[in-house]
């Protein structure tokens, strides 16, 4: 019988406020391991009743090469393991099952596919309006994503986003959710003097999109930890290429709500969100008058503010925005 079967239709409880400490330790082990590209083809992890940890594969294949890399991860899982607590998406296999097995009693973590990027795709598609920024964006993601934003969870912590994004594609799904919280937000000002624009509305999806796609760096930069603490700076060359499709202060939207949507920690403090006059370009009040630099210092505050805080609110772990994603049915 194979893992798969073992998993299928089974009960996924919620956590309780004890057990979520050691469920987010035991993710963010997982974590660690794929965020150095170490265990990307694990599926699940089991444990025998004799205490063996079994690592499976997509295609329920344990192979010499998995073993050798998940030397470090096991001792880690064996030391939370101990403390015998209830735990997240725990299936314990029924003796029946358990003896087709041959391994005796098992426990299974499911490592189950949340989101991929034929999702975001189609959620940037339904919901960005303007065919150039559209275009944009969907290029972006087709064709600058590296491998990591498609496969990682939404936080290499624990500490923080629902559980049911510690998971692969767990990044991806968390994009969705920004790009859904954002839509709402701006929603709320719609028939007020603060109302979005059309184009605004486009800029801070397209911007959502794109926010967290160099978590790990851009394709081919070393996955790093100095590679998250500036991947909102990535955009601004990485993408330049295909930047013509947006007029120059659309670009120069998108580059500033993406680079400031780390907020207060950011790794970048002069790009986080400030107060609308502190967005004001004393070279525009000279060259274009006081008035035209208030406007673009007020489009500024709003479009940075609203990204920032749609990815704010939908990253507690407590928050959990749905959303639809075709591809998994």
């Amino acid at each position: 019988m194979a893992v798969q079967d073992l998993v299928d239709g089974a009960p996924e409880p919620l956590p309780t406020a004890q057990d979520r400490s050691t469920w987010n330790r035991v993710v963010a082990a997982f974590r660690k391991a794929t965020f150095y590209g170490s265990l990307k083809a694990v599926r699940y992890v089991a444990k025998s009743a004799d205490g063996t940890f079994r690592l499976f594969t997509e295609g329920n294949q344990q192979t010499a090469e998995l073993r050798d890399q998940a030397g470090k991860l096991l001792p880690a899982l064996q030391e939370i393991w101990d403390e015998e607590i209830v735990r997240l998406e725990v299936v314990e296999i029924a003796a029946t099952a358990a003896s087709e097995t041959r391994q005796g009693p098992v426990e299974v973590y499911r490592w189950d596919v949340v989101a991929t990027l034929d999702d975001l795709v189609g959620k940037a598609t339904a919901l960005i309006a303007d065919e150039k920024i559209r275009e944009f964006t969907i290029r972006a993601l087709q064709e600058y994503a590296p491998e990591p934003f498609l496969t990682q969870p939404s936080s290499r912590s624990g500490k923080h986003h629902p559980a049911d994004e510690f998971a692969q594609g767990g990044k991806i799904l968390h994009t969705m959710r920004v790009m859904q919280a954002a839509m709402w937000l701006m929603q709320m000002h719609d028939s007020t003097s603060m109302a979005y624009t059309s184009e605004e509305h486009d800029i801070v999806l397209a911007a959502a999109a794109v926010h967290d796609m160099f978590s790990s760096g851009p394709r081919g930069f070393p996955e790093s930890f100095a590679a998250y603490d500036n991947h909102a700076y990535f955009h601004r060359e990485t993408l330049e290429p295909i930047s013509s499709l947006l007029s120059p202060r659309q670009w120069d939207l998108l580059l500033k709500a993406v680079e400031g949507h780390m907020g207060r920690w950011s790794s970048r403090p002069e790009t986080a969100p400030k107060p609308w006059r502190e967005y004001i370009n004393p070279t525009f009040v000279e060259m274009l008058g006081q008035e035209f630099a208030e406007q673009e210092a007020w489009q500024d505050y709003r479009i940075v503010h609203v990204l920032h805080t749609a990815d704010y609110i939908v990253s507690r772990d407590t928050v959990r925005v749905a959303v639809k994603r075709p591809s998994l049915g």
